[in-house]
């Protein structure tokens, strides 16, 4: 291999090199994080029949039945469904547009929509909440 073939194959590989190190870099950084919001302490959510209606930049409930501790979306699963609202008087969640149902614990009891409601992941660092809103989670579970 003569000076000049070996000059060309060692530009060919830097510039190879580059392009795949651009375009890890690209992939790395376009690859969603987690955006974890502060809520609050855990202690301001004490264990009760009633979901906690919380608005941050996003609205949302957090549910304590005092074995766990979850973040439910207000958005009724359903094409087509709204927010829903947590009726007093029947400790249940009410989509107001198309009528579904929903326990406590946002899962479904009766209604046209599909499945429970979504839930945010949340986890809790020296006793203060924290949910992601970037990542919610959807229940697969059909109902009956």
């Amino acid at each position: 291999m003569n000076k000049r073939a070996l000059s060309t194959s060692v530009m060919l590989a830097g510039i190879l090199v580059f392009i795949l190190g651009a375009a890890a870099a690209t992939f790395i950084f376009a690859l969603p994080r987690p955006a974890w919001t502060e809520i609050g302490p855990v202690a301001d959510f004490p264990p009760r029949a009633a979901p906690y209606r919380v608005a941050t930049p996003v609205v949302f409930f957090i549910s304590n039945d005092g074995q766990a501790i979850i973040a439910l979306a207000p958005q009724d699963p359903h094409p087509r469904g709204c927010d829903v609202n947590w009726d007093v008087e029947r400790s249940q969640f009410n989509d107001p547009c198309l009528g579904s149902q929903y326990t406590y614990l946002g899962v479904y009891a009766s209604g046209p929509s599909a499945r429970n409601l979504n839930q945010y992941p949340i986890k809790v660092v020296n006793g203060t909440l924290f949910v992601d809103f970037s990542r919610p989670i959807k229940s697969n579970a059909p109902h009956d």
